[in-house]
């Protein structure tokens, strides 16, 4: 009778005792409510049984990616959206895996809202040319930031990408009456220089006639 209690005591609780966390991921502990300090990282380990200690949550560990289209105003009065794209990760460090977990709600969301205003304000700065020939300027001055802020959730920001800038219609409409205009005006100048080569070549004829 002893060996088979302890039989099922062993069947039921032994599944709640051992921790299998599979590669590039962290499970987060909690005993009786208190989280513990440190995350489980990929392997075997074991813990008090369920319900004293449980897992409460899983973080990925997988380096991930999110965009977001950054509608902005440049210093010379342009509208304009840029394509940004961020590159971050939890921390691989026990600590930093539970920081990760508890200390943001949505990170993609929080990390997104943080690019937006960080590129805001970046990008009214500079002038509408700027933002073509310096987005690696626009993409150090976010990754610094976001880097420094979001270190102390636990999240590691790897990346930050600008694509090219994207003018608005107007703007766009409004660069290509310029080049038009120029093109003309470029054109007007040729026919001009092309008439008074034509009227002194008659000049110059008619005084060698003569």
């Amino acid at each position: 009778i002893w060996i088979g209690v302890t039989v099922v005591i062993c069947f039921y609780i032994l599944p709640s005792v051992i921790i299998i966390t599979p590669g590039k991921r962290a499970k987060i502990l909690e005993t009786l409510g208190k989280p513990h300090r440190t995350a489980r990282m990929p392997g075997f380990s074991v813990k008090l049984p369920w319900p004293l200690t449980a897992v409460v949550g899983t973080i990925n560990l997988q380096l991930q990616e999110i965009g977001a289209d950054v509608s902005v105003k440049t210093k010379d009065n342009a509208f304009m959206t840029l394509p940004v794209k961020v590159q971050y990760r939890a921390s691989s460090e026990p600590e930093g895996a539970v920081k990760a977990h508890y200390e943001l709600e949505d990170p993609e969301e929080q990390i997104k809202s943080y690019v937006l205003n960080n590129v805001r304000q970046t990008a009214s700065s500079m002038d509408m040319i700027d933002l073509y020939q310096n987005r690696d300027a626009i993409e150090k001055q976010v990754r610094d930031t976001l880097q420094e802020r979001f270190a102390k959730f636990g999240y590691i920001i790897e990346n930050v990408l600008v694509d090219e800038p994207q003018p608005s219609v107007e703007v766009r409409d409004a660069f290509n009456r310029v080049i038009a205009s120029q093109r003309e005006k470029e054109a007007a100048e040729n026919i001009a220089e092309a008439k008074r080569i034509e009227v002194v070549g008659i000049a110059k004829a008619e005084e060698e006639s003569k």
